[in-house]
């Protein structure tokens, strides 16, 4: 799922979600939301940005639906795990 996320991601101009740029590796993203437990497994607070590749990398797997908060930023996210997408 994360590759058709980049392709998608890499067809959009720049800066046109948000302007959000990971921490780790500087790509803008576009925004999403995992639990705070997932996020303070690997990071100090709940500070910061992280795109969804170095965030996998940190974790060291793959996210799951169960890391997701289930809000609407995160629905098209969940869609395409439900249905298998990588």
């Amino acid at each position: 799922m994360l590759k058709e996320i980049q392709l998608l991601m890499d067809k959009l101009p720049p800066k046109s979600i948000r302007g959000l740029s990971c921490d780790t590796c500087n790509i803008i993203y576009f925004t999403y939301m995992i639990t705070d437990d997932v996020w303070l497994s690997i990071f100090d607070n709940l500070k910061g940005y992280c795109c969804l590749k170095c965030l996998e990398l940190k974790l060291g797997r793959e996210l799951t639906i169960k890391d997701f908060v289930p809000t609407p930023i995160n629905f098209n996210i969940i869609y395409g795990m439900e249905r298998g997408c990588e």
